[in-house]
């Protein structure tokens, strides 16, 4: 549904039609459209299996592991409005976080640098979608109505998870908390610029 009319075209009414049963089906299962909301973007995630391949490179493992989130936003791009609502919050994505940061602390990345990298991958990954999908360019438009969490709210939301399942995220977590984004921005960029004028 929000693939074809965006996050704003997702009723419960038009979800329980779609599904053949009553809104208050629907309801047995979510409080409202936000606990559906909430679940989407885990959704997609869990669909793709991102981490279920076994590439020896750690770089090329990585490279894989974002390729198939990029091709699941392309495939879902009525997602792209919730991607910061729901970064920490599901399963799947906590799973994904974990599995990545394992890979990046196994390659010898300490948690300061595996915690940069992810991030910096991720607004990568997430920013070629958008610059290159116009159905996401779509959906985030026509989503802009929706809450966006600040820094702060992200941060809380690391620390209100229970991360007893997610070591790796446990252990780079006050890394993920304090990320200074204008600064990683402005590396990243300066990276980009030596490794396209080198040689």
């Amino acid at each position: 549904i929000i693939d074809a009319d965006g996050l704003g075209g997702l009723t419960v009414r038009k979800l329980s039609a779609r599904l053949g049963v009553t809104a208050m089906a629907i309801y047995r299962h979510f409080r409202n459209k936000a606990d559906i909301e909430h679940e989407l973007v885990d959704l997609v995630v869990g669909d793709y299996d991102v981490t279920n391949h076994d590439e020896k490179d750690w770089m090329e493992w990585v490279h894989a592991t974002y390729a198939k989130m990029r091709h699941a936003l392309c495939t879902h791009p009525g997602v792209m409005p919730l991607l910061d609502n729901a970064s920490y919050q599901g399963g799947n994505a906590l799973s994904v976080m974990d599995r990545v940061l394992a890979e990046l602390r196994r390659a010898g990345l300490d948690d300061a640098q595996a915690a940069r990298l992810f991030h910096t991958l991720m607004a990568y990954m997430i920013g070629t979608v958008v610059l290159t999908n116009e159905d996401a360019r779509r959906a985030i438009a026509a989503g802009r109505g929706a809450a966006v969490r600040s820094d702060r709210s992200r941060k809380l939301s690391i620390e209100t998870i229970s991360l007893s399942p997610y070591p790796n995220i446990a252990g780079v977590a006050p890394y993920l908390a304090g990320v200074d984004y204008e600064r990683q921005f402005r590396n990243s960029v300066m990276q980009i610029i030596r490794a396209a004028t080198a040689g």
